[in-house]
């Protein structure tokens, strides 16, 4: 068991964009099967509790359109949920973003930490230049890259911030997951590669380890994958009829059920082979050690070299045969 580094303390800059006691409208927040994102949605929902902030209203992907012609009080904080969604890889979310901003134009609003990517350079230019004529939001980003693109349509407006993940280290959910668990092993916890041009690929190695492929999809078990369908489900009939809150207290249990078995799972190894950035931070919050594997585009290269180069937890393990996404 190792112990890693403190990047919990790097979020402490968090209340200069969401000071305490502020009212908060929350959107983005994870109804589908990247576990990851489950975990950034619990650990925002953790800080939000930790620094004093109402949630007033959250809305997920199906239902945001019921934002769109309300009200909200003058001095709540649009919060969108952080994440690798920033950019031309999943461009719903950043027609969610770009609708709600243009909805609201004189809120403060903040993305929370978001790994930046647009394979296009035109649009990367001009889906910024639109988030940059919302004149009160400001961008967190997970790595030096995804600043470097993003400073110069929001000059002073584009932070580094970690994954928010890292406000779960030490909490007593994750700890209760995993306090009992024995590891033993390695896990090789490796998506399929491919990249967006070329669709599914082969199973590639690492070295000599033959690579166990597996996606957040793929581990999911079938009962998870009925709480997830039954959650889209009433989150999607809740955008057809008057808004309530009732989709997402029918999700967060099964939610945190999910997180508490993927917890327990990787805390069961010693080692952990990845190249699923989630799949790092978890062993992490368990405390294991941790070998990061890149993707296409740079996303586990970029935070590895921003936030985790001095950890002793973690090794790099560079690019596989064919990078992924």
């Amino acid at each position: 068991m190792v112990e890693s580094l403190n990047l919990k303390s790097f979020l402490s800059r968090l209340p200069e964009f969401l000071p305490p006691g502020r009212p908060v409208v929350y959107f983005d927040y994870a109804v589908y099967s990247n576990v990851g994102d489950l975990l950034i949605h619990k650990a925002t929902e953790a800080f939000f509790s930790a620094n004093g902030n109402r949630v007033i209203d959250a809305f997920s992907l199906q239902n945001y359109g019921k934002a769109l012609k309300r009200r909200f009080a003058k001095d709540a904080i649009l919060v969108f949920q952080g994440g690798g969604n920033l950019g031309d890889l999943f461009p719903r979310h950043d027609r969610l973003r770009l609708d709600v901003l243009n909805a609201f134009p004189s809120h403060a609003a903040v993305v929370l930490p978001q790994t930046a990517y647009y394979s296009d350079h035109a649009q990367a230019s001009a889906i910024l230049s639109a988030y940059a004529d919302h004149p009160r939001l400001e961008i967190l980003l997970r790595d030096t890259r995804s600043l470097d693109l993003v400073t110069p349509h929001l000059p002073g407006r584009a932070h580094l911030m970690p994954d928010m993940a890292h406000v779960l280290q030490n909490d007593a959910f994750v700890h209760a997951a995993w306090r009992n668990v024995v590891p033993r092993g390695d896990l090789d916890f490796m998506r399929e590669p491919w990249t967006p041009d070329a669709g599914a690929g082969r199973p590639t190695r690492v070295g000599e380890r033959d690579i166990r492929v597996w996606n957040w999809p793929e581990y999911l078990l079938a009962e998870e994958w009925r709480w997830i369908e039954a959650a889209k489900k009433r989150h999607r009939r809740d955008a057809r009829r008057w808004h309530t809150r009732g989709p997402l207290r029918y999700w967060r249990p099964r939610r945190d059920r999910i997180l508490t078995r993927a917890l327990a799972y990787f805390a069961a190894y010693e080692c952990i082979h990845t190249n699923r950035l989630h799949g790092s931070l978890i062993g992490l919050l368990c405390n294991r050690r941790v070998v990061m594997y890149d993707t296409a585009y740079g996303k586990l290269a970029g935070y590895y070299h921003t936030w985790l180069a001095d950890d002793n937890a973690v090794t790099f393990g560079g690019a596989l045969d064919r990078a992924t996404v």
